[in-house]
Parts: C-alpha cells; structure tokens; sequence
C-alpha cells in the first residue's frame, strides 16, 4: 500500500484543484447560461434561427464541466443542465416553452416532463406524461404542435422564413 500512497495524494491534489477551478467558473457559465435562454428566446419570438453554440454543464458529483456543443449536432439540453428554480411557480403551459425554446426543438413527451421536474415546475397526477399531454393539447392558444408521435413542438420551429 506504501508504494501507491504518493499516486492517492497526487490525484487527490489533481482532484481538488480541478474543483477549485470548476468553482471559480461556475458563476460565468451560470451568467452565460442566462444569456443564451434570452437570445433562444428572442429569437424564437422574432422567428429568426437560433445561432448561437450552447454551452452544457455535465453533472459528476459535486462538479461541472463545460463543452461547447455545435448548434447542427444539438441534442436536446436535458433536464441535468438546468437549474433545480428554472420552472419555479411557472404554470406547465410556461415552463414547457421556455424548455422548447430552450432546446430549440420538438422533443419527447417523457423529456419534457423530466426537464419540467428538474427545473422545479409541478406535473403530477397517476400518469404525469398524459397530465402534462391533456393540458398542453387543450391549450386555447394552440401555443403547441405534434410534429410526431409523443413529441412536442413549437409552431416556430416549423414557420418558413419569407
């Protein structure tokens, strides 16, 4: 055990000072993350495409990393890169937008009620993905489209630029 004890302090050292960085960016990429939730949002509003390269941050424990991601081969942000308020007291017709447009693309009904859970907003009842469906399909303002089976969408994802 003696010969490997200098490898265990040494990673240990690695370890922690991975740790300390990771604390010293995580308030900028917090404000980053800010930032590209305004610019999904306006431009989705302005129906201009989403143009930016996200940055995701990665769960490992206590830790998280940063990586760019291309916009072409996006995969939807899922629920583990928002924040546990992000949803908070917003009703689910609200929060299932602001994730659409946060992604920037239709996705699963079992994604969205995931994401939804993480960021804090409720959905409930015996089967949370029918709640979270009836509710969004009754929507008076028709704010939804079904571009598959049990995948959800904005209709500006799908309007055709003039």
């Amino acid at each position: 055990m003696a010969e490997t004890d200098h490898i265990h302090k040494t990673l240990d050292y690695y370890r922690k000072l991975r740790e300390k960085k990771i604390a010293e960016i995580k308030p900028a990429l917090d404000e980053i993350r800010g930032y590209e939730l305004v610019i999904r949002t306006m431009a989705a509003n302005l129906k201009e495409p989403i143009d930016i390269e996200p940055l995701t941050i990665e769960p490992n424990g206590s830790a998280a990393t940063a990586t760019p991601t291309s916009t072409s081969a996006l995969q939807p942000t899922g629920a583990a890169a928002l924040r546990p308020d992000e949803f908070f007291q917003m009703s689910q017709t609200e929060a299932a937008k602001t994730y659409l447009r946060m992604v920037g693309h239709a996705v699963s009904l079992d994604e969205l009620v995931n994401a939804l859970r993480s960021g804090g907003a409720k959905v409930g009842g015996i089967a949370p993905q029918r709640t979270l469906y009836v509710a969004l399909k009754a929507n008076a303002k028709k704010e939804f489209v079904w571009p598959g089976k049990d995948h959800i969408g904005l209709p500006e994802f799908y309007q055709r630029k003039k």
